[in-house]
């Protein structure tokens, strides 16, 4: 297996070819062991596909491609993709998809960890649907040292109907806390006993939707949320990332992406805009739109994105942006509060100083909110590294802090 990577916004591609062993994809839907028992509420599991099926010596192959440094599986692992539902941005009932990674005859009860995954465009990019990034590894890395592993798809990817509504942090919330209901669901139906904890953790627009989930799960009953580590997130639209397009700390270039795929997708949950051509400058007026409508991957959008901000978005737009007001504001602030809480556990953030897609300034804003509500989180610096090394370097980390609180 070999790992290729390229400067995407939020993620790591890399080209991981699972071995799926003897678990050739195998869907059952309403068949017996694969559905949870009737239900009208959110969270019902519906389908279930077997996906992967990893001996030890296949998982070990896969944290060493990453590579996740100095871990080693305890179990074997299988993985599927499940549908549940849920609710989209109108709070109406749909359905979403999720990666669920099972430990193979761990015994005891078993905690569940949430992996919250960084930006995708294409609906088949996620970690249920592909195994070429690096959340379906991540989910394997907690999956093998006997965690629960539930990796949501969120709203519009996957399975999911409609379109994703990219980076908006209440509906990353509720399609996730459904998917730790159907995730648990299945583990209890393949016969794993289960705590009640739950730990988050995610990278970049993950890292945001793991702290959005944090005090919705703290709240639900028969859940115990544990702790929380975000891993290069953009929790400060407002106060950083947002400017950050302007002044240089992020790369034009993924700045341009950041703002297209932000916009197009705002505009549809918050009304932003009349008509593209108000936001975007031609002729990406015309031609951006259909780029993002979850067929197209990061390949083929960058290189039809205009190389800037400046030249992508009309002067009229990015002065909207640099003082946002009315709906453009309540956008922005909405999606900027996910670390104004009261953690009652402990958070652990992850950043990198080197980071020009999401500037550590997203993670120092986000623990200086938590400090604020009477929380005490660390903040640990990863140094002079791109964004897509970070999960990479932070996981193993994260992973052993996992593994100590669920021992105590």
């Amino acid at each position: 297996m070999k790992i290729r990577r390229i400067a995407v916004i939020g993620i790591m591609l890399a080209g991981l070819s699972v071995v799926a062993g003897t678990a050739a994809e195998a869907t059952s839907t309403a068949s017996a062991g694969a559905t949870a028992r009737p239900s009208s509420g959110r969270g019902e599991l519906l389908s279930v596909t077997t996906v992967a099926d990893l001996d030890r010596r296949q998982v070990a192959s896969i944290l060493a491609d990453v590579p996740f440094e100095g871990t080693r599986p305890r179990y074997a692992v299988r993985a599927y993709r499940i549908e549940y539902r849920t609710v989209d941005v109108r709070s109406a009932p749909t359905t979403a998809s999720a990666l669920v990674v099972l430990p193979v005859h761990r015994p005891g009860r078993a905690s569940t960890v949430v992996w919250e995954h960084g930006t995708r465009v294409g609906r088949l990019d996620v970690a249920s649907m592909s195994d070429d990034n690096v959340d379906r590894p991540a989910a394997i890395l907690f999956a093998s040292a006997g965690f629960v592993t539930v990796a949501p798809d969120y709203l519009g990817l996957g399975t999911g109907p409609g379109a994703h509504p990219y980076a908006h942090a209440s509906t990353e919330a509720s399609a996730s806390l459904d998917a730790v209901r159907a995730g648990r669901a299945l583990a209890s139906l393949r016969g794993q006993q289960l705590s009640n904890d739950v730990l988050l953790s995610g990278f970049s627009q993950g890292g945001q939707a793991a702290m959005a989930l944090g005090p919705v799960l703290a709240k639900a009953p028969g859940l115990r949320l544990r702790a929380v580590a975000g891993i290069s997130g953009p929790y400060d639209l407002a106060g950083t990332e947002f400017p950050a397009l302007w002044d240089g700390r992020v790369d034009p270039a993924i700045g341009a992406f950041y703002l297209a795929y932000w916009t197009l997708s705002s505009n549809a949950v918050y009304g932003l805009y009349g008509s593209p051509a108000e936001v975007f400058q031609a002729p990406y007026d015309r031609t951006v739109p259909p780029l993002f409508d979850g067929n197209h991957d990061e390949w083929s959008i960058f290189p039809a994105l205009a190389p800037s901000p400046e030249q992508l978005v009309t002067p009229q737009y990015a002065a909207r942006l640099r003082h946002p007001e009315g709906t453009l504001l309540r956008a922005i602030q909405e999606n900027s509060q996910t670390c104004q809480w009261r953690a009652p556990i402990p958070v652990r953030l992850y950043a990198a100083s080197g980071d020009r897609e999401v500037p550590i300034g997203n993670t120092e804003q986000c623990a200086r909110q938590l400090r604020a509500a009477g929380a005490v989180p660390t903040v640990t610096d990863l140094g002079d590294v791109d964004h897509m090394s970070t999960p990479a370097i932070a996981l193993p980390d994260v992973l052993d802090w996992f593994s100590a609180i669920e021992t105590r």
